[in-house]
């Protein structure tokens, strides 16, 4: 699957994140349009609209290493983390604040 396209018809770059609203406006450019139609808040369970499978879950990992520019630990993939766009704010803030290991590009 392809990233979605911004408002502006381009492809989305992991570095423009540079802080948190970034973060949430970056994450909710990549989960919007696999859920069309559906409208949900910043602290909304993700998961619980019927959306999300296996694979889309593996993509939203993948995206936010990319975004972040580092590895997400193993102790940091637990679902808690990935349920809403808060819960990932809040995984991108810590793994930012930490020395990890870089994601190549």
């Amino acid at each position: 699957m392809t990233a979605p396209l911004t408002s502006n018809g381009t492809s989305p770059e992991p570095s423009d994140l540079a802080s948190e609203p970034g973060d949430r406006s970056r994450l909710r450019a990549f989960i919007e349009p696999r859920m069309p139609g559906i409208t949900f808040s910043d602290g909304e369970d993700i998961f619980s609209l019927g959306f999300v499978n296996s694979l889309f879950a593996m993509e939203l990992v993948l995206f936010m290493e990319k975004t972040i520019g580092t590895r997400i630990p193993n102790e940091e993939l637990a679902m808690e983390h990935f349920r809403s766009i808060d819960a990932m704010t809040d995984l991108s803030a810590r793994l930012r604040a930490r020395p990890t290991v870089k994601v190549a590009s």
